[in-house]
């Protein structure tokens, strides 16, 4: 849940000039602040709200809550002196939560300045921010104000080096829990203070603080983290509650009849800029409007429109009660900008969370369309009033289409057809101007109905990414079902080129590119070798979850630095000739050797015998798995299906070709332990899986010009070339 009110309280200063030379003036300080509640699951986005002097937010999904308390005044008197004044009054901030991982408090203010609220253009002198930081605090300089997480003597205030401005529509953190709190809270003093000489004119001063706790509760699944396995676990008609990690906002999803899973709330998401991360975007970012009232049919921008209390509407009142907080999308929108002179097709981005899409109009076998959903509960010609049943015993009643939600109407403009009518976007464009929707209403249900990109509609998205790897820029935008919607790559020119957003070679100091290819076993590979290393890659873009880093070591400059099988500590090398061995051929040079440790992204694999799961590929990306061709993602099940290469017997002079779909174009040698040298480049090649076969050793992809053994079995202390495939 993603939402909080905030507590108005005043600290004003007020002043009595008295008309006499170096005359005292008296000055009463006040702020207004705010309080500002998260639970969240990544990170956090201010939005409007109330006033309270204590509020609790809890997370629908999870029970987890956390509650934040102030004082509701903080009173703070000075008498100014030409040489500056000092006051001090404090605060207390109190907070609970019983998220397992704590929370963090912050402060922050509408503007660092103190202005009279006289002053309405702020052209006259204020009070302003002191020069103390958080980590250099500082003390009060004249005429500025801040905070201290010190304490301090309010009746006799002196002025010490301990201040710190408070930030302008920005973030301090002043305290941090790494556990749930106790049901009393923790309580964090804060003390504000101001120096005052009088060179201020008269009049009341303020600005607005806010305190803000945050909590991140991860305990609900993610919608970004489902998966196709996940869906198709799920009984037909069964529910289950995911968080949309963007917002902290929750939905009931449903396993539909149509074999696909369902949004079975609406989407809510406003004001916010989102990324391919968390989000269907190709590449860059998009952001989504907060909302508007619109009256034209304007499809060239982003528009969203949010249901209020005061928001103008056709209905009033009780009625317009279940329909506040329902959020209306422009086509332009909805689609995360997609261009309003799309031919008739359907794009392939939209605002849905990471992995979800919005439903295509299409009559075909399977598609993710209205059409389908509808025709799976025969809905199709039968009445909305089937549709909207609250009959729980009904199979569509877990589909969630209990109102009729309305539309933006901005030919009134208004909110129009609340209980009336209900309208959800599809991807596809039927012309420049119109796109499908699906209506319905008590008398019917129509799937592929067309009208103005301009109007604002309701979003339901769907399980699976519509793209392909034509669509997508970086290696870390790969999923499940952009590998399954790509066609098999059927020419080596046609390979994708995709982007490691980790940098590539030394301290990913340069753009790291790969190209890509759909395999005939059905999966997504890397047909270039990995190259990253001296370097620190995190769990945001890499193949593992924890720790939240790992550091790729730096190549070996010295063969008596790996002439060992040295599989307890992390080894890397880059070829450019070293070692008794070594290959001078310069094509040869700047490849990159891992031992087995760093392939698989661990300090070390002593008495690892099982596959750990985790790599130093990039997010979506694994190793290959040991086995033979009737396992997934194994070197066996790829090469089984390739013409005229098999098992241990076919040459591998048929194998290593400059046409050759998967980019085994070189025998890349290896980093040879025994020899202490760079090795057998132009004769051999070795690759590692993720499947070790004992403690000390691991299998491999191993090939020369006599024939190709996908699962060899080498010590763990070599160095051999990564290639990634596809999660």
């Amino acid at each position: 849940m993603h939402q909080h009110r905030n507590a108005n309280r005043g600290l004003t200063i007020n002043q009595n000039f008295i008309f006499r030379p170096k005359a005292y003036r008296n000055f009463t300080l006040g702020l207004f602040s705010f309080l500002c509640a998260y639970i969240i699951a990544a990170a956090f986005t201010p939005v409007q709200s109330s006033d309270a002097s204590e509020i609790t937010i809890t997370n629908s999904a999870t029970g987890n809550y956390v509650t934040i308390t102030s004082a509701d005044t903080v009173g703070l008197t000075i008498d100014s002196s030409p040489t500056g004044s000092l006051a001090f009054a404090g605060d207390t901030v109190n907070v609970k939560t019983n998220v397992s991982t704590g929370y963090k408090l912050y402060v922050s203010a509408t503007s660092e300045n103190m202005y009279s609220t006289d002053d309405t253009d702020h052209s006259k002198v204020h009070f302003v921010p002191t020069s103390g930081t958080i980590d250099s605090p500082a003390e009060l300089d004249l005429n500025s104000w801040g905070f201290s997480l010190s304490a301090q003597n309010v009746s006799q205030p002196t002025n010490s080096a301990t201040w710190v401005a408070v930030p302008e529509n920005n973030y301090t953190l002043i305290h941090e829990e790494n556990t749930q709190t106790s049901t009393a809270g923790i309580d964090t003093p804060i003390y504000y203070g101001a120096n005052a000489t009088t060179r201020l004119p008269s009049g009341d001063y303020t600005t607005t603080v806010i305190y803000t706790a945050v909590a991140e509760d991860t305990s609900a699944p993610l919608m970004q983290d489902f998966t196709n396995a996940t869906c198709e676990a799920m009984g037909t008609n069964t529910t289950q509650v995911l968080m949309d990690s963007r917002n902290s906002k929750t939905y009931n999803i449903v396993k539909a009849a149509d074999g696909n899973c369902w949004m079975a709330d609406n989407l809510e998401i406003d004001n916010i800029t989102i990324y391919p991360e968390d989000s269907n975007i190709n590449s860059g970012s998009f952001h989504i409007p907060a909302s508007s009232e619109w009256n034209t049919n304007d499809y060239s921008q982003a528009l969203v429109h949010i249901v209020t209390e005061n928001s103008t509407s056709t209905i009033s009142g009780d009625a317009k009660t279940p329909y506040l907080g329902e959020h209306y999308y422009n086509w332009y929108a909805a689609t995360a900008g997609a261009s309003p002179t799309t031919p008739t097709s359907n794009v392939t981005t939209s605002i849905c969370p990471k992995g979800w899409r919005l439903p295509e109009n299409s009559t075909a076998s399977g598609a993710k369309s209205w059409s389908n959903l509808m025709s799976a509960y025969s809905a199709t010609v039968s009445t909305g009033a089937d549709l909207t049943t609250t009959d729980e015993s009904a199979p569509q009643y877990n589909l969630g289409f209990h109102k009729y939600y309305g539309l933006w109407y901005w030919n009134y403009p208004s909110e129009s057809g609340q209980g009336t009518f209900g309208h959800f976007w599809t991807s596809t464009s039927s012309t420049d101007a119109n796109a499908y929707y699906l209506r319905y209403s008590s008398d019917e249900i129509v799937p592929q109905v067309s009208n103005g990109k301009g109007y604002g509609m309701s979003i339901r998205c769907v399980f699976g990414d519509s793209r392909t790897l034509q669509d997508i820029t970086y290696m870390q935008d790969i999923n499940t079902n952009i590998c399954q919607n790509t066609a098999e790559t059927t020419s080596y020119a046609d390979a994708k080129t995709l982007i490691d957003n980790r940098g590539k070679g030394n301290a990913g100091s340069a753009t790291g590119t790969y190209k890509v290819i759909k395999a005939k076993d059905g999966n997504c590979w890397m047909t270039d070798n990995l190259n990253i290393y001296n370097y620190t890659i995190s769990a945001e873009t890499s193949d593992f979850t924890s720790p939240a880093n790992y550091t790729i070591p730096a190549g070996i400059t010295d063969p008596t630095e790996w002439n060992t099988n040295n599989y307890q500590t992390k080894k890397v090398e880059i070829s450019h000739g070293l070692g008794q061995y070594a290959s001078q051929d310069q094509q040869y040079w700047n490849e990159s050797y891992y031992n087995w440790t760093v392939a698989v992204a661990k300090e070390t694999t002593a008495g690892v015998t099982t596959a750990p799961d985790t790599s130093i590929c990039p997010k979506g990306w694994t190793l290959p798995t040991n086995g033979d061709s009737g396992v997934n993602k194994s070197w066996a099940r790829l090469f089984s299906n390739i013409p005229n290469v098999g098992y241990n017997y076919t040459a591998g002079s048929q194998f290593v070709n400059n046409t050759n779909i998967l980019g085994f174009t070189k025998y890349y040698g290896l980093w040879d332990w025994n020899d202490a040298s760079e090795n057998v480049q132009g004769s051999d090649g070795y690759f590692w899986s993720g499947t070790p076969s004992a403690e000390t050793n691991a299998y491999s992809l191993f090939y020369n010009s006599g024939g190709v053994n996908p699962q060899a079995n080498y010590n763990k202390g070599h160095g051999f070339s990564i290639r990634c495939v596809s999660r």
